[in-house]
């Protein structure tokens, strides 16, 4: 059997292997940026309510929140892109994959990061959006 990147009957063009990575991260890295931009503005009225009883701080909640999401931040890339790194056959050893998934959940936490940041900064969510989509083009590009 011939090799899975350069067999003509499976894909009949070659790319190089930093490619799929880079698509890999970044179809994570929106998906999980646009889902935490409505952290903040969904639920400002209730925090906002919840801050004037006094029964917690801002920093509880941002860190509550980012806790619970935790999980799913994490299984989800680490599920697809275990999938994607065996199907595309990128290098089978131990030290490449555990490098590739680290790199993907740093640029997906960070992607997290920017839309909970943008979400708490615009508080408006077309313009929350617009920003996110113009920084991570201008990321994309650079």
């Amino acid at each position: 059997p011939g090799n899975v990147r350069t067999d003509p009957q499976i894909l009949p063009y070659s790319l190089p292997p930093h490619t799929h990575q880079n698509n890999l991260s970044t179809y994570l890295s929106f998906s999980l940026l646009f889902t935490s931009i409505f952290t903040f503005p969904n639920e400002k009225t209730m925090l906002m309510k919840e801050r004037a009883c006094g029964m917690y701080q801002v920093s509880a909640f941002f860190f509550g929140r980012t806790l619970a999401d935790l999980p799913m931040d994490t299984a989800l890339p680490l599920l697809v892109s275990s999938v994607i790194y065996v199907m595309v056959g990128l290098k089978q050893t131990v030290g490449a994959y555990l490098l590739t998934m680290s790199l993907v959940l740093i640029v997906c936490f960070t992607a997290a990061s920017l839309g909970l940041s943008l979400g708490a900064w615009f508080l408006n969510l077309k313009r929350a959006q617009s920003m996110a989509t113009v920084l991570m083009l201008t990321i994309m590009l650079t």
